[in-house]
C-alpha cells in the first residue's frame, strides 16, 4: 500500500519505455528482448522514475498522512500535508534518514 500510486506510475512509464524500445528494434520480438541487458533496464526505470509527477508523490504521501492521523487521532482530515510533514515522514522511512529538503522540494 505504501506509495502504490507512485509504483503504478513507474510501472506504467517503464512498460511504455520497454514497448517503445522493442518496437524501435528491427529484429523480431524475441531477438529484441534478448538484446536488453540489466543496464538498459536500470536506465529505463530511472527514466520512468523521472517521469513521475510531483503531484503523484504528494498524493501518495497525503494518503499515508491521512491514515496515520486516523490511527493517531481517530479522526478524518482533508487538509493536505505541509512540506514539513512530508519531510518528517520521508526522513522516517528506512534508508531515507539523510534526505535533504532540497532533494524533495525543488
Amino acid at each position: 500500500m505504501l506509495l502504490l500510486g507512485v509504483t503504478e506510475a513507474i510501472k506504467r512509464h517503464y512498460r511504455k519505455k520497454l514497448i517503445t524500445h522493442v518496437l524501435e528494434c528491427e529484429e523480431n520480438l524475441n531477438e529484441a528482448l534478448k538484446k536488453i541487458n540489466v543496464k538498459d533496464v536500470i536506465y529505463m526505470i530511472t527514466q520512468a522514475w523521472q517521469l513521475v509527477k510531483a503531484a503523484t508523490i504528494r498524493k501518495s504521501f497525503h494518503k499515508i498522512i491521512v491514515q496515520k492521523r486516523r490511527e493517531d487521532e481517530s479522526q478524518q482530515t482533508e487538509n493536505p500535508p505541509t512540506d514539513g510533514e512530508l519531510f518528517e515522514i520521508i526522513n522516517g522511512i528506512e534508508g531515507c534518514e539523510e534526505v535533504l529538503k532540497e532533494d524533495i522540494f525543488q
